[in-house]
């Protein structure tokens, strides 16, 4: 499939916890008033210089897009608490997956891992092991393939109750 082909899909909503190593990347669809998870899984760069991992991440991204066609999509913000050098690479790949994203004109909400609990779980503190847990339940899931991938599940997830709260009307908004 090619970029020319790409058509939003207003009722699937991707969701990514970025990494330089390992991305969690998930999409929900609303069917029916109903929300299901139809991909949850996540792209694992290989050991290479972050530049071929960035590459790599870029490309593997772009296929998730044009297979699943979101129309929204909601990536995690760096928290205040990581290491430095940790943030200025994590920084690099949401970089590289925002690009992606402006590149196809994606509908984009930002938001800080407490908000994402609070709204899926009730309490804004909870374990990603509360919130994994949470969404085994309410997708019936057996197994997620890693936390990165449940923790994108999760970001999918509330990406369509933040755009279905007419949030969408504000591209970009940040909570």
């Amino acid at each position: 499939m090619k970029r020319d082909t790409f058509k939003p899909n207003e009722n699937r909503y991707i969701g990514i916890d970025p990494g330089s190593y390992q991305m969690g990347v998930s999409v929900v669809e609303k069917v029916r008033g109903e929300y299901e998870c139809i991909y949850c899984g996540h792209i694992k760069a290989p050991k290479a210089s972050l530049t071929q991992r960035l590459s790599y991440i870029r490309q593997e991204f772009e296929k998730i897009i044009l297979e699943f066609q979101p129309g929204f999509s909601c990536v995690e913000k760096v928290f205040q608490g990581v290491n430095p050098k940790t943030a200025f690479v994590l920084g690099h790949s949401r970089g590289t997956i925002l690009s992606v994203i402006g590149d196809y004109k994606i509908n984009l909400i930002e938001c800080a891992p407490k908000s994402v609990k609070k709204n899926i779980t009730g309490n804004g503190n909870s374990s990603k092991e509360e919130v994994q847990a949470f969404l085994a339940n309410y997708f019936e899931i057996e197994n997620f393939i890693s936390l990165d991938a449940s923790d994108s599940l999760a970001l999918a997830t509330y990406a369509a109750m933040s755009f279905n709260t007419n949030l969408y009307q504000m591209q970009g908004v940040e909570v």
